[in-house]
């Protein structure tokens, strides 16, 4: 279920590198945990950091095992106070609460980390480290998904790669508008960067009708027609055009098909 839940967040855990999250706290725990965590996995260690506060503490085994319980609220004259016992082994870096929230979420809980800040502990154990929670690994696997893509015009396809390629450009904007230098010279990159793209859809379009069955063409006399020589350089250029795949004559660099019969 937190899984699930966490793996919904693909799209923005992506983005957890463009602009960080503030820290709570000055604890090393916390900065640590904003290094390696997705932006949705950070927040929810930020809430259990938080709800350390409210925890005291009673140590049942010097440096190994500590009850942690809420503090009692002075305004309710009944109150039941609920108890979690930790027990931890520093040198080791083993900790682990009878809650068994890392079990079921995958990250520390607050009375892991209310004890651990107890005893100075100063960063994560590796071991309570999730890959799967790490920025690293949710950009890994959504690279995975991208090179997945399937080739195709299906609507399927198109809205795939629009999705894709709107996470890859998404960082652009961020970094490209931090000064005037950089804005320019996304500005002359993407404008030669369209004018390509263009040119190769154009010598695609250009490409199906040529590979058509010869029969199915048909010559045009109508004098407002017009070809772009460049086309075909340009299919050549990007690999789309094979010269041999029918027969063709040649007419000063540009093939048209054999239509004799």
């Amino acid at each position: 279920m937190v899984a699930s839940r966490y793996d919904k967040e693909d799209e923005a855990d992506f983005r957890s590198g463009d602009d960080e999250p503030s820290l709570w706290s000055h604890n090393p725990i916390e900065k640590e945990a904003r290094e390696v965590y997705t932006r949705r996995v950070y927040s929810e260690f930020k809430n259990q950091l938080r709800a350390s506060t409210g925890y005291e503490l009673t140590e049942l085994k010097e440096n190994l095992s500590y009850k942690v319980s809420i503090m009692p609220d002075s305004t309710l004259p009944y109150q039941t106070v609920q108890s979690f016992t930790v027990s931890i082994n520093p040198s080791k870096e083993r900790v682990e609460c009878s809650c068994k929230y890392f079990e079921f979420s995958g990250l520390l809980c607050s009375h892991a980390l209310k004890v651990m800040i107890h005893l100075n502990m100063r960063k994560i154990p590796p071991d309570y480290i999730m890959k799967r929670w790490t920025k690293v690994a949710k950009r890994g696997s959504l690279s995975m998904k991208l090179r997945s893509i399937e080739a195709g015009d299906s609507l399927n396809s198109k809205a795939l790669r629009f999705n894709a390629l709107s996470l890859k450009v998404q960082k652009i904007p961020f970094e490209t508008s931090k000064n005037f230098e950089s804005y320019q010279m996304a500005c002359e990159k993407i404008d030669r960067l369209v004018e390509e793209i263009i040119s190769l859809n154009q010598a695609l379009m250009m490409i199906l009708e040529m590979n058509k069955p010869c029969k199915e063409l048909h010559v045009l006399s109508d004098p407002g027609l017009s070809v772009d020589l460049h086309v075909v350089p340009i299919a050549r250029h990007f690999g789309v055009l094979d010269d041999q795949s029918s027969p063709c004559e040649d007419m000063d660099g540009f093939t048209i098909p054999n239509n004799r019969p």
